[in-house]
């Protein structure tokens, strides 16, 4: 089904962020869909399957090339 995942960010030098989200089954880092990359929001709606333990960590990246991955986070879906 659908699920939103929100998450937070900020620049320590104040630039605009975009981010990219990772989730899987596996554990967070496998290659990401297309539409997961570049998002200028905090939340993003994804379609999840019920019944599984998710894992997602989020990499935020400025205009200087800046990036940081957030820790990966598990989750489960009923």
């Amino acid at each position: 089904g659908a699920f939103e995942m929100q998450w937070s960010g900020s620049d320590p030098d104040g630039d605009n962020l975009t981010y990219t989200l990772y989730v899987d089954k596996i554990d967070g880092k496998q290659t990401t869909p297309q539409d997961f990359n570049n998002i200028s929001d905090t939340s993003i709606q994804v379609q999840l399957d019920p019944n599984n333990i998710y894992y997602w960590r989020v990499n935020s990246h400025d205009n200087n090339g800046n990036s940081t991955y957030s820790q990966v986070r598990s989750f489960r879906i009923e």
